[in-house]
C-alpha cells in the first residue's frame, strides 16, 4: 500500500511540475499540453515533460496497469530520454488523439514500445 502512495505522489509531482512550467491549468489534461511541453526548447518545459513521462513509466514498471496498459522497459537499459522520445513520437504520429488524456497516451506509447513478453 505504501508503494501505491509513492507512485501516486510521483505522478502528482510530475503533473504539478508540468503545469507550473507550461502555465497550464491545475490538471494535466491532454496530449496537446504534453506535446507542447515536450516540443518546447525551454529546459523547464522539457524537464516537466520528462518528469511526467518518467512518472507514468515508473508506475508501469512496478507492474501496475496504467489505463489498462502495461510496459516492461525496466531491465532493458532504457534511458529516460528514450522513454520521452517514444512518448513524443507517439504524439507526433497520432495528432488525432492528442485531445485524450496525457496519461492514457503515454501509457499506450510505452506499452506498445516495450511490451511485456
Amino acid at each position: 500500500m505504501k508503494s501505491n502512495h509513492l507512485i501516486a505522489t510521483a505522478l502528482v509531482a510530475a503533473v504539478m511540475s508540468v503545469t507550473a512550467a507550461t502555465g497550464a491549468r491545475a490538471s494535466f489534461e491532454d496530449g496537446n499540453s504534453l506535446y507542447q511541453a515536450c516540443q518546447d526548447k525551454n529546459h523547464y518545459a522539457l524537464g516537466a515533460c520528462m518528469g511526467y513521462v518518467r512518472g507514468v513509466a515508473d508506475a508501469m514498471s512496478s507492474g501496475y496497469k496504467v489505463n489498462g496498459f502495461t510496459s516492461c522497459w525496466s531491465g532493458r537499459h532504457v534511458t529516460a530520454g528514450q522513454l520521452m522520445d517514444v512518448s513524443t513520437q507517439y504524439l507526433v504520429k497520432h495528432p488525432e488523439r492528442r485531445q485524450s488524456l496525457a496519461l492514457e497516451l503515454v501509457a499506450q506509447a510505452l506499452g506498445e514500445a516495450f511490451p511485456c513478453l
